[in-house]
Formats: C-alpha cells, structure tokens, sequence
C-alpha cells in the first residue's frame, strides 16, 4: 500500500478478478479429486475423510468440506451431507483425464 499526497492509502495491487477465482476454484477440485484417485489404488478403497484431504492438501477442513459438498452436487464425487466423507465417482475419474 502507497499513501496518497491527501494522506489516504491507495492499493498498489489489482484485485483479483473473478477468472482467477474461477481457476483457483478449479485447481482445488482438481487438487480434491487427485487425492480421492490415490485412494482407488488400495486393495479394497474406503471412505476418505476430508480431514485427511485436508492434511494433504494443507487447507483448512471447513474449505474442504465446502468443496466437497459442491462436487458432490457437480456429481464428481459422492460425499454425506456435511462433506466429510467422501468417494470419487465415473464422471470425477473422467473430469481428471480431461
């Protein structure tokens, strides 16, 4: 931040726009169903917690969870009502590839 001659302070830094938010957006999802793939790798998948992607990822849970719980309405993975819990699904196997 600059001060202004009128004392004020001025931004130096552009906000950031909603294309960036969207890609951000986009890269976590991404990020959320990599995590979730490396898990069909196991003998007998289970279950992931999203404290677990969370850890992983190194994000706070509650941003987990509110990812989780928009992919599962996008269909990319299945996940209980409060996102805690959740599955990949066909379409997020197919989204990775894409």
């Amino acid at each position: 931040m600059q001060i202004k001659p009128n004392g004020k302070e001025a931004l130096t830094h552009k906000p950031s726009t909603s294309t960036e938010n969207i890609m951000s957006l986009h890269a976590k999802r991404q990020q959320v169903l990599q995590v979730l793939v490396s898990n069909l790798n196991n003998p007998q998948p289970q279950v992931v917690q999203s404290e677990f992607i969370a850890d992983k990822l190194n994000m706070p849970l509650k941003d987990i969870c509110q990812l989780v719980k928009s992919m599962h309405q996008m269909g990319v993975v299945i996940s209980d009502l409060e996102g805690q819990n959740s599955l990949i699904t066909r379409n997020g196997i197919k989204s990775l590839s894409q």
